[in-house]
């Protein structure tokens, strides 16, 4: 009976946050909750692990529980939804179907993988080290993560993403360490200025304003006008700060 109370959290808890990601995805962006996500579940998926010294075994189980829950809430926002989402769009129009083919199919096969895994990594190592060891290999997902993906909180198109993805790798790993890391630590330290951090990608989009002009209508009633109509005369381009222009 515990076990089935267990996974009802698990499922409730997956289903109401999962579609925090709906309201935050673009206002954020994706690297923003991948981020979030995989920091917050290290600590919750450390407290689980240390919930298994608990000598009193209801209270274990009780707590466990809660933390499994919780895990679960930090979990589906962002680890649980955004990879899905990100590989569906990173990929060039050419070969999409299959890119997210591929991704799709590493995935399941690494999740079979472990679910195949997991029983005798348990019986090895206890679940305490086990949950350990996971949550060591989510703080390198993070890490990863803040290296290496690009954010794309200012892509309004899936073309877009072209332009984002033609910034070398390396020179998003050294703008993470060169200007990001210490932009941090200087607004970690009191009585530092941190001051303004220069993004990575500066967005060029030209827009222009097109009035159509009143004409007459059989001699005597007038055309109403419409304002504010924004057509775009020129690609999108991603600067990058002391570096050429990326196109596509």
């Amino acid at each position: 009976m515990e076990s089935l109370w267990l996974s009802f959290g698990f499922a409730a808890s997956n289903a109401v946050f999962s579609p925090i990601a709906y309201w935050f995805i673009d206002g954020k962006g994706r690297r923003f909750l991948l981020l979030a996500s995989l920091t917050a579940m290290v600590p919750l998926l450390l407290a689980t692990a240390f919930s298994f010294k608990l000598q009193e075994e209801t209270a274990k189980h009780a707590v466990v529980e809660v933390f499994v829950v919780l895990y679960t809430a930090a979990y589906s926002p962002g680890a649980g939804v955004v990879p899905f989402l990100y590989s569906s769009e990173v990929f060039p129009l050419i070969n999409r179907e299959a890119g997210m083919s591929l991704s799709c199919s590493v995935n399941f096969m690494l999740a079979g993988l472990l679910a195949l895994t997991v029983p005798q990594l348990n019986h090895a190592l206890g679940p305490t080290r086990l949950l350990g060891l996971f949550a060591g290999l989510d703080a390198m997902a993070a890490l990863l993560v803040w290296l290496f993906v690009p954010g794309t909180v200012q892509v309004t198109t899936l073309e877009e993403m072209n332009y984002i993805f033609g910034v070398p790798t390396d020179r998003h790993v050294q703008y993470q360490i060169r200007d990001v890391l210490p932009w941090i630590i200087r607004r970690c330290i009191p009585g530092q200025r941190a001051g303004r951090l220069i993004p990575l990608y500066t967005w060029n989009r030209q827009r222009r304003q097109e009035e159509l002009q009143p004409w007459p209508l059989n001699g005597s009633q007038t055309q109403p006008t419409t304002d504010g109509m924004d057509e775009a005369v020129e690609p999108p381009t991603a600067t990058i700060p002391n570096d050429d222009t990326v196109t596509s």
